[in-house]
């Protein structure tokens, strides 16, 4: 029986228990029986956007599972995704997950409660940088807004069967190919160019009054570095970045600051949704170092674990692709179906950098 949720005794008497028991009693472990390990020992998780979560599971009909499954995919679109001001930017609420004192949403410390300031360091320098990876595939509602204005190079993506352009969805396959038509064959400044456009076109998109998406996931750039001479493919899977389409996809990697963000708040299992390849972190790690993904290659497993952070969405101009050096690749078809080893590995890592107290916090689905 589940006996803890967000890291809390709950007696055997919280909401979610029915729910939970049922995904952890799955064998093997799979994406439900993983989230639910989240949802069990994430201690970063507060009581109040507990509350919230709960809020949306009572206002579900069916069998709890189901409920829950769409009580976190309801909060992540309303309080995360399509927020302007996301709730993991909330003081009140989240207090103890943000760097202090930069930019409008952080205030200072002193405004926090005395057991939350001494959780906090001091803030990052502002230019310390900062490394994400963007999907282009991914963008598909992006290049339809832009296809709509009639922006080049948009004016032949392909678009799906509805009536409304910008419901419509075309299969990934006719994504990766209208990429490929224009990438493959491209010429660095023709590479470059369509780049720019895609990074205008995400802008665009952005500044709509429904255009906001929430939350950016980075990484220092000092920690991302190694990967990015090692290709495409490592640039996904060592910042824990699963390729769910079936086909492959072409990324690339932008470079900017700390300041330009608006500050950093270490993420929680409420932030990434209904996602198994996350992982909490364990109480013993320290804010600055937010959270760690799990590195998604098998062999050889990870042997160093990189800070991870979400940010709020912001503009991203044509220099900080130049910044991370102009970097885009396209991986290969992707074969997700080592969720498995990829958590053990992980949490072995875990506890070799943490210690031995890290099993006494994640007691199960280990």
């Amino acid at each position: 029986m589940v006996d803890r949720v967000f890291d809390r005794s709950t007696g055997g008497g919280h909401p979610l228990d029915a729910a939970l028991d049922a995904w952890m009693s799955r064998k093997p472990l799979d994406r439900y029986s993983a989230i639910g390990c989240n949802i069990c020992f994430d201690h970063r998780v507060s009581r109040e956007r507990e509350v919230v979560l709960l809020r949306y599971f009572a206002a579900e009909t069916g069998p709890p599972e189901k409920r829950l499954e769409a009580a976190i995919s309801r909060y992540l679109l309303n309080e995360v995704q399509r927020r302007r001001n996301p709730v993991f930017l909330h003081r009140s609420s989240n207090g103890v997950n943000r760097f202090p004192d930069l930019g409008r949403h952080f205030a200072s410390r002193v405004s926090l409660p005395v057991a939350a300031r001494t959780l906090l360091p001091a803030p990052l320098k502002p230019d310390v940088g900062l490394a994400r990876v963007l999907d282009l595939n991914g963008l598909t509602p992006v290049f339809l807004i832009a296809r709509l204005r009639k922006l080049k190079p948009f004016s032949d993506f392909p678009r799906g069967g509805s009536r409304s352009l910008l419901r419509s969805r075309p299969p990934e396959t006719e994504v990766l190919a209208w990429l490929d038509a224009k990438l493959l064959g491209a010429n660095e400044p023709e590479q470059r160019d369509f780049v720019a456009s895609a990074l205008d076109a995400v802008e665009l998109s952005r500044s709509r009054r429904q255009g906001a998406f929430q939350p950016t996931w980075a990484t220092y750039w000092s920690h991302f570095e190694p990967l990015a001479a090692e290709g495409p493919e490592r640039w996904g899977a060592g910042l824990g970045l699963p390729n769910r389409r079936r086909c492959a996809r072409w990324l690339i990697a932008l470079r900017y600051t700390v300041r330009e963000t608006g500050g950093l708040v270490r993420p929680t299992t409420l932030d990434a949704g209904f996602n198994e390849y996350h992982f909490p972190s364990p109480p013993e790690a320290a804010l600055r170092e937010g959270g760690h993904p799990v590195d998604l290659r098998l062999i050889p497993p990870a042997a160093t674990l990189i800070p991870e952070f979400v940010h709020q969405q912001i503009p991203h101009p044509f220099r900080h692709w130049e910044n991370a050096g102009f970097l885009l690749g396209r991986t290969e078809k992707p074969g997700l179906d080592g969720l498995v080893q990829s958590r053990g590995n992980h949490f072995a890592l875990l506890q070799t950098v943490y210690g031995p107290g890290v099993a006494m916090w994640m007691t199960r689905c280990t």
